[in-house]
């Protein structure tokens, strides 16, 4: 039996939210949802988000954190493809995109994030721990690689839409959509 700010807990872990009252698995969770059933985002986000008892800081970091990933998945399954020989399960792909994403694209220390992305991970916490401490190791070649991937990858844009707006617009200007995203 241990007492939590969410109520007393016994053998079960059990509490009154209908999503985790942590942020980051918040994020994980709606990631993991929005994965395989597709829904609108901000929909979901806003409904899981609105049955939480999330503090302000903790909504704030779980919103960047869904749509960041989301904003970035053409890169962050670059950077998966780079780091990993074979594949990955959908839930370790979830977990891998949302452990990148905080490496790659925020100012968290990468030993918290690490820890914080393994524990997140129900059966492959070993190799979620070594692709995330290889890609902070490895982070200057990844970004190099990065740097010479198709523009769809830098820009997570699909290539029908890349391929109108370089018909419309021109090269140039569908090159300058990776600026706005730095």
């Amino acid at each position: 039996r241990r007492h939590t700010r969410y109520g007393t807990v016994t053998g079960v872990q059990t509490c009154a939210l209908p999503i985790s009252a942590n942020a980051r698995s918040t994020a994980h969770r709606l990631l993991a949802e929005w994965e395989q059933k597709r829904p609108h985002a901000d929909e979901l986000l806003h409904e899981k988000l609105a049955a939480s008892k999330l503090d302000d800081r903790d909504r704030a970091l779980v919103t960047e954190l869904f749509y960041g990933v989301l904003r970035r998945l053409s890169e962050l399954d670059f950077l998966i493809t780079r780091l990993r020989d074979g594949t990955v399960d959908d839930d370790t792909r979830a977990v891998l995109r949302l452990g990148l994403y905080q490496l790659f694209h925020t100012r968290m220390p990468a030993f918290a994030i690490v820890k914080e992305t393994v524990s997140l991970s129900r059966h492959a916490g070993g190799l979620v721990n070594a692709i995330l401490r290889r890609a902070d190791r490895e982070r200057a070649d990844l970004l190099t690689a990065l740097a010479a991937a198709p523009l769809a990858v830098r820009t997570s844009h699909p290539e029908f839409l890349l391929e109108k707006w370089t018909a419309n617009f021109g090269a140039d200007a569908a090159q300058k959509l990776e600026i706005g995203r730095a």
